[in-house]
C-alpha cells in the first residue's frame, strides 16, 4: 500500500446515502509488506538500503539514537553541519569553507607566496655577492623534507615580490620549511627562512594571511608573507 499509517476518507453519494470507506497502510523508514491492513511491521533502513542507526521505524517506534555530538540524517548518525562566516566561529581544529565549518587538516590548500624582505648583510656581516651586490633571492617550500615548490629568482633585490601560487596538501604534524636562497652561478647560498617541526599551525590556516618576522642575526630574512586558503 502507500507509505505511513494514514486514513483516507472518501464519500460517495449512493441514492442519497453516504458511505464512508477507510484505507490504511505503513509508511516511513519502517514499512509493511502486509497489504491486508494488518499490523505495521517495523523496518529500519536508509534510503540507500543500509541498516538504519537511528530515526523512526515507521510504526511509532525507533531504530536507535545518536550520541550528543551527532544528529540523525536519513537513518545515519552524522556530525551536524555548523555554518559560519569566518574560521574564528569554528572549532579549534576547523576552518570555514563555503560557510560551513570543516576539518582544517587533510585537505588541499592554495598557497600564494607574496613577498619577503632580505637583510642588507648576511650572518657574517658581509654583502651577499662577492662584489658587494644585492642578493638574487628565490624560495623553496619543503614539506616533510620534500621540495614541493620553487619560486622564480628575483635578481639584485632585498624586497622580492613574487605573488606566485601553488597547491599543497596539508597534513597535521608534517614538518614545514620555507627557505630563501641567494642564487649563484655555482651553488646557491642559504639566506634564511622559517620552519615548523609540527607542520602548518592551525592559526595560519584559520587566519589565511600570514606574515612571518625574524630580527635575529642568524636569519637573513627579516620577513616573509604568504596567503593560504582551502580549495
Amino acid at each position: 500500500m502507500g507509505d505511513g499509517y494514514r486514513r483516507i476518507a472518501a464519500t460517495w453519494a449512493l441514492g442519497g446515502l453516504a458511505v464512508l470507506v477507510g484505507l490504511s497502510g505503513c509508511f516511513g523508514i519502517g514499512d509493511s509488506d502486509d497489504d491486508s491492513g494488518g499490523d505495521c511491521v517495523p523496518k529500519c533502513f536508509t534510503l540507500e538500503g543500509a541498516v538504519a542507526q537511528c530515526g523512526s521505524d515507521g510504526c511509532g517506534g525507533s531504530c536507535g539514537g545518536c550520541s550528543a555530538d551527532r544528529v540523525c540524517q536519513n537513518g545515519t548518525c552524522t556530525v551536524p553541519t555548523v555554518y559560519c562566516l569566518s574560521s574564528a566561529e569554528c572549532g579549534s581544529q576547523s576552518i570555514c569553507v563555503n560557510q560551513e565549518c570543516a576539518n582544517a587538516y587533510g585537505r588541499a590548500y592554495k598557497v600564494t607566496l607574496v613577498s619577503a624582505v632580505i637583510k642588507e648583510y648576511n650572518a657574517n656581516g658581509s654583502s651577499w655577492d662577492a662584489l658587494g651586490g644585492m642578493p638574487d633571492p628565490f624560495v623553496t617550500w619543503e614539506v616533510g623534507g620534500e621540495v614541493i615548490f620553487t619560486s622564480s629568482v628575483w635578481p639584485d633585490t632585498f624586497t622580492p615580490d613574487w605573488t606566485e601560487t601553488f597547491t599543497m596538501n596539508v597534513i597535521a604534524g608534517e614538518r614545514l620549511d620555507i627557505l630563501v636562497w641567494d642564487e649563484d652561478m655555482a651553488v646557491s647560498d642559504p639566506v634564511g627562512g622559517f620552519y615548523s617541526d609540527s607542520g602548518l599551525p592551525i592559526e595560519w590556516l584559520k587566519e589565511g594571511s600570514v606574515d612571518l618576522f625574524d630580527d635575529s642575526s642568524g636569519n637573513g630574512v627579516s620577513s616573509l608573507s604568504f596567503l593560504i586558503e582551502p580549495k
